[in-house]
This record gives C-alpha cells, sequence and structure tokens, in this order.
C-alpha cells in the first residue's frame, strides 16, 4: 500500500470520490487486514453463478403486473437554490422540488403475500414487515437484516445467516418485525 496510513500518508484519492470518504474507506481495509490478515480483504470465490436466465426467474414474477400505489402528497413547495421557498420560479431558474407524502398503505400485507407466493419454493426466501414503522423510515430500520441477508448469500458468512436460519433464526424472535414468513431455511 503506498503510504503510511499511522502517520497520516494516504495514497492518491482517486477522481470522484470524496477525499475524507476515500481515508475512511482505507483506514477500515486497514483495520481489517491488521486484525484478520490479508486474506479477510480477499473476494471470497464461493458465490452460485447464476445464468442470466435464472436471475430473471427469480424476480420475474414480482415485476410481472406492476401495481397502483395511493399515495396523498402532503407538502408541495419550489425552493431557490439556496434551499429557501420562491414564490416565483421562472423557465431558466435553478430550483429544487420540495415534496412530502404518505405512501404508508403502500406496500398492505397482501401485497407482500402476493409477491412472496409468485417467488419459487425452491429457494431459500423470508418475507417480513417491520413493525410500527412508516415507508420513509424503512431504509435505516431495515438495514441491518438486509446486510446481514447480503453478507450470508454473497459472502456465505454463516453468522450473518443466524439472523434467518433455523426454527430459532434471529428475526422469528424479534419484536420489531411481524407478518413473518419464511421457507427452505
Amino acid at each position: 500500500m503506498c503510504g503510511n496510513v499511522s502517520s497520516g500518508e494516504y495514497p492518491q484519492t482517486p477522481n470522484g470520490i470524496s477525499e475524507e470518504r476515500f481515508q475512511w474507506q482505507v483506514r477500515k481495509w486497514v483495520r481489517i487486514e491488521e486484525s484478520c490478515g490479508p486474506d479477510a480483504l480477499r473476494h471470497k470465490n464461493q458465490n452460485k453463478e447464476w445464468t442470466p436466465e435464472e436471475r430473471y426467474a427469480l424476480v420475474a414474477p414480482a415485476y410481472a403486473a406492476p401495481k397502483q400505489v395511493d399515495t396523498n402528497v402532503t407538502k408541495f413547495s419550489f425552493l431557490n437554490k439556496d434551499k429557501v421557498e420562491a414564490n416565483k420560479i421562472y423557465h431558466s431558474d435553478d430550483f429544487y422540488l420540495d415534496i412530502d407524502w404518505d405512501a404508508s398503505s403502500s406496500a398492505p400485507l397482501s401485497s407482500l403475500k402476493d409477491n412472496y407466493n409468485k417467488m419459487s419454493d425452491d429457494v431459500f426466501k423470508i418475507r417480513a414487515r417491520v413493525s410500527e414503522a412508516e415507508h420513509q423510515d424503512m431504509l435505516h430500520r431495515t438495514d441491518g437484516y438486509m446486510t446481514a441477508w447480503m453478507l450470508y448469500h454473497l459472502q456465505n458468512d454463516e453468522e450473518a445467516g443466524k439472523a434467518f436460519i433455523g426454527d430459532d433464526a434471529e428475526i422469528l424472535t424479534n419484536n420489531n418485525w411481524q407478518d413473518i414468513e419464511k421457507i427452505n431455511n
């Protein structure tokens, strides 16, 4: 590696990446390498190679019929380039749209069940909803399980898989999740 990170020397930051973010990532890699060795940073070649046809067969049923989503716009305004509400906008102006909406009914349980049931039963699948959460909360509330799902499936991380695998899977006893159904694991 070029430079000595512990003394503040970093490799040149690639174009298009913020220096702060790049240096944070380099420090993270150095900590992993120091604690686990250089092999910890190597990509694992244990992933299943999916053909385009197999990939399509897995996702096609869920996308077969688009569904209309009822959404109520609760706020709509124009902001100028300083992000202050603007009374007038001209065709040559730079502006932002400030929009809030309520899509709390956008994923009713019946829709989730339909999509789940359309997926093949030969694959490991799980369906669950976050308890008492609005649509805009999903990204932050689901991040832990989404990360565990990806680690398990893409890197064969068995520790991450414990969140979903078996009759004692962690998600099954997590009160923050409801309407859980899983098959083949």
